[in-house]
């Protein structure tokens, strides 16, 4: 009952924390830009297991205020993919969630010559889970039996055999960036603070997982 209050909580403070990004970004002279890239995402496992980076995508719309001087206020509204790899007895595993994510940094900007300048931006995240899959790909030797397949599920699917995963996610993220002109370059890394596999009902109810990735991602300031 606890985590599902707290749950609850968190989409609150997600859905009003947006919507008071969005409504001064109306008020002010936002700068807008879309970028898009590569991701590389894992798990921290709290146990130490081994696990491997996927490559994913994340697309964003980005504005920025100026706060003062060269501070500035920066928002993402984002689609990324996370995920891992993981070498599992007699096969292996990776996981695709995809999520929605809003992030609020603050960001330093400093001249690197009249054209170019290099940014550096931290500040937290909120994440929801839209879609995914969990995919097992296993063989099966032992005596006679010879075997081989691929089982999958729903990543937060909540159905028979599904992995029930935890929706939200919430973390921290830093990274530096060049603009040139209206050309933007960015890499960047969240490092996410919740268990994705914390709820009740998980398929994995004992193991503890933490959302790590790094993107790098090319964007057109307008």
């Amino acid at each position: 009952m606890t985590q599902k209050m707290n749950t609850i909580k968190l989409k609150m403070a997600c859905l009003i924390g947006i919507l008071m990004m969005s409504y001064l970004s109306l008020c002010s002279k936002t700068t807008w830009s879309l970028r898009v890239g590569p991701s590389f995402s894992t798990f921290s496992f709290s146990d130490g297991a081994s696990a491997s980076y996927r490559t994913g995508f994340q697309l964003k719309v980005t504005g920025e205020d100026l706060i003062k001087n060269d501070l500035y206020s920066i928002f993402g509204y984002e689609l990324t993919t996370k995920g891992h790899k993981e070498t599992a007895e007699d096969g292996n595993v990776e996981t695709t969630p995809m999520y929605f994510q809003f992030s609020w940094h603050i960001g330093y900007k400093s001249n690197l010559t009249e054209s170019m300048r290099m940014v550096f931006h931290a500040g937290p995240y909120v994440a929801m889970g839209l879609a995914g899959k969990y995919k097992y790909d296993y063989t099966i030797n032992s005596g006679p039996l010879h075997q081989s397949g691929t089982d999958e599920a729903n990543f937060f699917g909540t159905g028979d055999g599904d992995i029930n995963a935890n929706r939200w996610d919430f973390g921290l993220g830093a990274g530096v960036g060049l603009e040139f002109s209206k050309i933007l370059l960015d890499l960047g890394y969240d490092m996410g603070f919740i268990n994705v596999f914390g709820g009740s009902d998980s398929a994995f109810p004992g193991a503890s997982a933490y959302n790590r990735n790094f993107y790098l991602t090319i964007g057109y300031k307008f």
